[in-house]
């Protein structure tokens, strides 16, 4: 299935703007009927940047922390529509390679995979990471390469991202039992963009929610707003009214990673439509450590694989 390229960008790369943002000149206005809505006078301009500088810090800090970090990942291909339908549903162990990650198929529509399966899929991960303890392999030199390449177009967005948008304060909100600041960063109409990728900023509205206490994204939502053309609309196109929602939770008292994702497309692929609807619950994250750590856990896991029973 083709898919747009960039769900999780516009919502981590927009974190960037908010080391520029200036507060918002209205009062909170508190929602009607509803009770998660806390009522607190806008903060000073001053004040609303240092909220953006702390936030952009810990993504920083999260983001090179989940290169360490092995999680669950239960992914579900959902219907569109109010009342939504699970049509396939697996379960992933994520693990580290030191070059990025490996995906251990652990249960496919509620099957445990057989052990034999498991205990080829764990050997795959020993092999990849011996060969990342030799820098000088030449597989390993262009995985290295790629992973460059990939943080590379993920700072440029975030640079872009300063330009992008124009962010401001809109109010303080209640979210997953952490009081936050509400932000809302709409496209700057000026912005002029470079490429493909920093062009998807100006078709997105983004809403963050950033935990007062911690500084950390608790949420972010992410909506099209404009129609999405690739190769001028010949190769594809995604729809506006697309979604896509992020949440992150600590897993350390400094480090927050995500927690659940979901996104919720509609388009054309050359002349025929899409739709796309996913949700990605994660879970058991566990931090191991250096590339020889790690390889330690997964020849471990093979000595023991007999017991495995659908969870590592």
């Amino acid at each position: 299935m083709w898919r747009p390229p960039f769900p999780g960008h516009l919502v981590l790369a927009a974190l960037a703007a908010l080391g520029t943002m200036t507060a918002s000149a209205q009062a909170l206005v508190m929602a009607s009927g509803g009770d998660h809505r806390v009522s607190q006078s806008a903060p000073a301009s001053a004040d609303v940047r240092a909220i953006g500088g702390r936030a952009v810090a810990n993504q920083h800090r999260d983001d090179d922390a989940l290169e360490r970090y092995e999680r669950i990942e239960r992914q579900m291909q959902v219907t569109g529509g109010a009342q939504p339908r699970i049509t396939d549903e697996k379960t992933y162990r994520i693990v580290p390679t030191g070059t990025g990650t490996l995906r251990l198929q652990l249960r496919a529509n509620s099957v445990t995979v057989s052990v034999p399966t498991y205990r080829g899929e764990l050997e795959t991960w020993e092999k990849t990471l011996e060969m990342a303890l030799d820098p000088h392999n030449p597989e390993i030199q262009d995985a290295l390469a790629r992973a460059v390449a990939r943080r590379t177009e993920r700072n440029e967005i975030v640079d872009a991202t300063l330009q992008g948008y124009i962010s401001k304060w809109i109010g303080r909100e209640m979210q997953d039992g952490y009081l936050c600041d509400k932000l809302q960063l709409d496209p700057d109409p000026h912005f002029r963009p470079h490429d493909a990728s920093t062009e998807i900023l100006g078709h997105a509205r983004v809403t963050l929610w950033i935990d007062q206490r911690s500084g950390q994204v608790v949420r972010g939502d992410a909506e099209i707003i404009h129609d999405i053309s690739f190769g001028g609309g010949f190769l594809g196109k995604v729809y506006r009214g697309g979604y896509f929602v992020l949440k992150q939770h600590p897993v350390t008292p400094d480090i927050w990673l995500a927690s659940y994702y979901q996104y919720d497309f509609s388009g054309r692929k050359l002349m025929f439509g899409f739709e796309d609807h996913k949700k990605v619950e994660i879970s058991r994250y566990r931090d191991l450590g250096t590339v020889s750590q790690a390889l330690a856990v997964a020849r471990s896991d093979i000595a023991n694989v007999a017991t495995f029973a659908g969870s590592p």
